[in-house]
């Protein structure tokens, strides 16, 4: 019903202009830091980037992490379009540290962490993102580019047997809530 919405599409509903929209904007921040939803990360980080840019989805993003962990994301990709490595991947390893292992959404940012790092040409945090991506979405590509790692047979042998543990398709449920599948079920 309301898939695809973007904050601008409110400025254009009415015939007159509307006034004090910082102060709306600021009460939509506050209103949907406290709803769950995809939507609802999706609008609240349009909002941000309308109200702050990239620094103020971030600070949002740290602050909602649990509820709207997308923002991380989101984030991440601004920093990088934006070519702001550094920033991007200090990001991605603080969401990393803070986000639950077993959040699909974790390996994503990981993902998006690693194309800053590999920029930046730093090669322990390289490692890092991509076994936090294998073990938040543990899929064949992820574990296959365990194997670029100088020191990939003793990960890609502990990767193998995490793999063999979980059960078969449980990452890929159907669900209103993206940004918090999981990559097994169970804890």
């Amino acid at each position: 019903m309301c898939k695809g919405i973007k904050v601008e599409d409110f400025f254009i509903v009415g015939p007159e202009e509307l006034k004090d929209i910082d102060s709306s904007m600021e009460a939509w921040i506050s209103f949907l830091k406290n709803k769950e939803g995809d939507l609802a990360g999706d609008l609240l980080s349009d909002v941000c980037m309308h109200q702050g840019g990239v620094d103020r989805l971030c600070e949002t993003a740290g602050e909602v992490s649990a509820k709207h962990p997308v923002l991380y994301e989101y984030a991440c990709r601004q920093l990088l379009n934006e070519k702001k490595e550094i920033e991007c991947e200090k990001l991605g390893l603080e969401s990393i540290g803070i986000l639950p292992q077993k959040l699909v959404i974790r390996g994503k940012i990981a993902d998006l962490s690693a194309k800053a790092a590999k920029q930046l040409g730093h090669a322990n945090i390289i490692k890092e993102c991509y076994e936090a991506a294998f073990y938040s979405e543990s899929t064949l590509n992820h574990y296959l580019r365990l194997f670029e790692l100088a020191d990939y047979k003793e990960i890609t042998e502990r990767a193998a047997v995490y793999a063999n543990a979980l059960p078969e398709n449980s990452a890929w449920e159907w669900s209103n809530q993206k940004q918090l599948l999981t990559n097994y079920k169970g804890e």
